[in-house]
C-alpha cells in the first residue's frame, strides 16, 4: 500500500527539482550597520514567466521564511520583510538580496529557495545553506572605550620606583660633586707647590 505512495512522492520530487540549481556563498559577514548582500546563482532549463524567490533561516531542524521576493520576467526589485527588510534585485541568473536591520541574534544559516509558480507544473529547489555572521559591535566598542582600573600593587610598584630612582639621582650627585672636590684639591695643592718652588732663593754662609 505505501510503496505506490512512496514511489509517487520521490518520482513528484525528481519532476519538481530536475533541471533547476541554487549556488550561494558558503559565508557571508554584515556591517557594522547591520547590512548585508547574498547572492543566490541559479539556473532553470524550460520557461517560466512568475518566480518566487525567498531567504530561509533555518534553526535546528526548524525553518523560517525570513523574507519573500515574487517577481516575473521582467526582473523589477521587490522589497519585503518587517524587522529585517529584505531588497530583492533579479537577473536572469542571479538574485541579490541587500538585508538591513540585522542584529547580532541573526546571526546563523541561511539558504535560497526557488520557486517557479508559473506556468505549470510548479517546481521548487533550495540552495545550500550560507552562513551569514553579524558582529556585535556595541559590546566590542564598550569594552574599546572601558577605563583601565589602577590596581593597589601597581600603584605601590610605581611609587617604589620613583624612590630608587630619586635615591640613585642623589647618589649619582653626591660622588660627581666628591670626584670633582677631590681633583680641585689636587690641582690647588699642585699650584701652590709650583709657586712655592719658584720663589725660593738659596742662602749661602760664607766661612
Amino acid at each position: 500500500m505505501l510503496l505506490p505512495v512512496f514511489i509517487g512522492i520521490s518520482w513528484l520530487h525528481i519532476i519538481t527539482s530536475e533541471g533547476m540549481e541554487i549556488s550561494q556563498p558558503a559565508a557571508v559577514v554584515a556591517n557594522r550597520h547591520g547590512q548585508a548582500t547574498l547572492a543566490c546563482d541559479y539556473k532553470v532549463r524550460g520557461s517560466m514567466e512568475d518566480i518566487r524567490f525567498s531567504l530561509l533561516k533555518k534553526i535546528g531542524k526548524k525553518t523560517t521564511e525570513i523574507c519573500v521576493v515574487a517577481y516575473s520576467t521582467g526582473y523589477e526589485p521587490a522589497a519585503s520583510g518587517n524587522a529585517i527588510r529584505c531588497l530583492g534585485i533579479p537577473a536572469p541568473d542571479i538574485v541579490t538580496f541587500n538585508i538591513s536591520g540585522l542584529t547580532v541574534d541573526d546571526t546563523g544559516l541561511y539558504s535560497c529557495k526557488l520557486e517557479v509558480m508559473y506556468p505549470p507544473p510548479y517546481r521548487s529547489t533550495e540552495g545550500s545553506a550560507t552562513f551569514l555572521y553579524v558582529p556585535d559591535l556595541t559590546s566590542q566598542c564598550a569594552q574599546s572605550v572601558e577605563p583601565v582600573e589602577s590596581k593597589p600593587y601597581d600603584l605601590a610598584f610605581l611609587i617604589t620606583f620613583l624612590v630608587m630612582l630619586v635615591y640613585s639621582l642623589l647618589v649619582t650627585c653626591v660622588l660627581i660633586f666628591k670626584r670633582r672636590k677631590r681633583r680641585w684639591d689636587t690641582s690647588l695643592y699642585g699650584h701652590v707647590l709650583q709657586s712655592n718652588c719658584k720663589n725660593y732663593h738659596p742662602y749661602y754662609i760664607q766661612m
